[in-house]
């Protein structure tokens, strides 16, 4: 860690006091990655703060703190900035962090100028160069969000976009339902966009549909077949090649499924004398076999055209000369 012309000192993490922790949002990938950092290098980076009345306030390197701590550590590394808590505050907002501050974030030390400091929300935008909308639009933001969808996505249960784009509109309509879908969120996430398609197939659905929705999301999830759709929707825009693969794949699933039902079955003793059922596998086997010829035929082409460009190129049969001169 460079020293040279800081204002560092080395204090044990109970000395800290942390009011903005409430202003951070938990990232549970950040704090694993930070985790394994600190055990591997050791704290690279001091952590911001300011003295005021003999005691440390924290203002930057909350997630630093808390993966110390995590790590055993007592102690942490500390900058001390010249300023009291109200100027710290419009430093965060206006200088760019380690880990940019999401909109949520900002909103909260935005809220705490003006509750906590007395400050307009004009006096913040000139204090840290933003234009007055800039402060409206995260206050709007923080106002807009039903307080249980606040501190889920403040204990990191759920994303920004997730509480902005599905769970506030969820929880203005129904808000059990959406104390319901934070609850699953917390026990096994999904992704942005299946979310997305969740709410979108949850608004026009009928109140029996989406009662069986919010018990069991994850279930619904599968049951749709949404990724499947999906993945097969990107190997169709990758032309006739991505919806042969991605038609392939399907039959191989349904391979797979016929071999276990045939093979119980035959254990059972229930495949003998079933002379329809026979003659349809023969004519599957029969298409197999063509399908596979086809196949077996473009790869023994392909590495043929490969044994004769490497034959040319041993035997120095390559034009090396102007290709102008075609």
């Amino acid at each position: 860690m460079d020293k040279l012309g800081r204002n560092l000192i080395e204090v044990e993490i109970h000395q800290l006091e942390m009011p903005l922790m409430r202003s951070r949002l938990k990232n549970r990938k950040a704090q694993l990655k930070l985790i394994h950092s600190l055990e591997v290098h050791g704290q690279i980076r001091p952590v911001l703060a300011i003295k005021k009345e003999e005691k440390l306030f924290l203002l930057d390197g909350h997630l630093r703190v808390e993966a110390l701590r995590k790590c055993g550590k007592d102690t942490v590394w500390v900058e001390l900035v010249a300023c009291d808590l109200a100027n710290g505050l419009l430093m965060l907002l206006a200088r760019n962090q380690s880990r940019q501050w999401e909109p949520l974030e900002e909103a909260e030390l935005i809220r705490q100028l003006i509750d906590d400091h007395g400050m307009s929300g004009v006096e913040v935008a000139r204090a840290v160069g933003k234009d007055p909308s800039w402060v409206s639009r995260r206050l709007t933001l923080l106002m807009d969000l039903p307080i249980p969808v606040l501190e889920a996505v403040k204990k990191g249960q759920i994303g920004q976009w997730a509480a902005i784009r599905v769970l506030a509109p969820l929880a203005r309509a129904n808000q059990d339902h959406a104390l319901s879908l934070i609850k699953a969120l917390d026990e096994a996430s999904l992704s942005s966009r299946d979310l997305k398609f969740f709410f979108n197939y949850y608004k026009r659905s009928s109140k029996k549909v989406r009662e069986r929705m919010i018990a069991d999301p994850h279930l619904f999830m599968k049951a749709s077949g949404f990724k499947e759709k999906e993945a097969k929707a990107k190997k169709v825009a990758a032309g006739p090649e991505g919806l042969l693969c991605a038609e392939l794949e399907v039959l191989e699933k349904t391979l797979r499924d016929l071999r276990m039902k045939t093979d119980a079955l035959a254990a059972a003793g229930a495949l003998t004398g079933q002379k329809d059922l026979l003659e349809v596998f023969d004519r599957v086997d029969s298409q197999w076999n063509q399908l596979k010829t086809s196949v077996d035929r473009s790869r023994n082409d392909s590495r043929t055209n490969e044994n004769r460009d490497c034959g040319d190129a041993r035997s120095g049969n390559v034009y090396t000369g102007d290709l102008s001169e075609v």
